[in-house]
C-alpha cells in the first residue's frame, strides 16, 4: 500500500484580515488592490505595501457567494444568497468594502472568505478565483 502525504507551502504573503478596497479587471486578469498592503507570512512578519494579480482568470469557473443571514452575519442558521459569476459581481460592486478572514489557495484556484459591506448590511462573501496562468503578489520594496 502506496502512503502520500500531501505537502503544502505556504504562500509568501498572506491576505488575512486584509480590507479589500478595489478589483480591478481587465481582459484575463484581476488585480486585489488592499488598504493595508500584504503580511508577510514568514519573519519579520512586516507588512509591505502590495497587492495580488491573477492571470489568465478563467471566468466561466470562477465565483462569488453573498449570503445574508436572518440573524448577525457569520452565525450558524439559516441563511438566504445568491451566486454570481464573479465577472457579474465585479461589475456590481467595482469598489467593495470587503474584508478577508480567510484564504485557501489550490491548483490554479484560490478561495477567499470573509465579511462584504453592503450599505449599512454585513454580509458573508466567498469568492472563488479560478485561473490558468499566474498567481502573483506584487510587493512595494
Amino acid at each position: 500500500m502506496k502512503k502520500t502525504v500531501l505537502e503544502t507551502r505556504t504562500p509568501p504573503y498572506s491576505l488575512h484580515d486584509m480590507q479589500v478596497t478595489a478589483f480591478r479587471v481587465r481582459k484575463d486578469e484581476i488585480t486585489l488592490q488592499t488598504a493595508t498592503g500584504l503580511v508577510r507570512t514568514e519573519p519579520p512578519g512586516d507588512q509591505p505595501d502590495g497587492w495580488v494579480e491573477f492571470h489568465g482568470v478563467q471566468w466561466d469557473f470562477s465565483y462569488a457567494y453573498l449570503l445574508r443571514y436572518d440573524g448577525l452575519a457569520g452565525n450558524v442558521g439559516p441563511f438566504r444568497g445568491k451566486k454570481f459569476l464573479l465577472k457579474e459581481f465585479l461589475n456590481r460592486y467595482p469598489e467593495p468594502y470587503y474584508v478577508i478572514l480567510d484564504e485557501t489557495y489550490g491548483y490554479h484556484q484560490a478561495k477567499y472568505s470573509g465579511f462584504f459591506h453592503e450599505k449599512e448590511a454585513i454580509r458573508e462573501c466567498i469568492l472563488e478565483i479560478c485561473y490558468d496562468g499566474d498567481m502573483v503578489f506584487v510587493t512595494e520594496e
